[in-house]
């Protein structure tokens, strides 16, 4: 009996150690855009775009305006 429970003690720790790691794909990380005036980089769902540019705020947008 004790060499049963041993046995499957290993197999358990071997099979934790050694299967397959999930693998995060690309798709799992965000884009980050760099805004056009100040430099700071937000996320591309939170930026503005402006006539082509990327900014991270309203303020900023103005700002590359000029």
């Amino acid at each position: 009996m004790k060499f049963l429970i041993l046995a499957v003690l290993i197999v358990a720790i071997v099979w934790y150690f050694f299967r397959k790691k999930e693998i995060k794909t690309q798709d799992d990380k965000q884009t980050m855009i760099e805004c056009k005036t100040c430099g700071i980089y937000v996320s591309l769902q939170e930026c503005l775009a402006y006539q082509g540019q990327n900014y991270c705020s309203v303020e900023c947008m103005q700002k590359g305006k000029k």
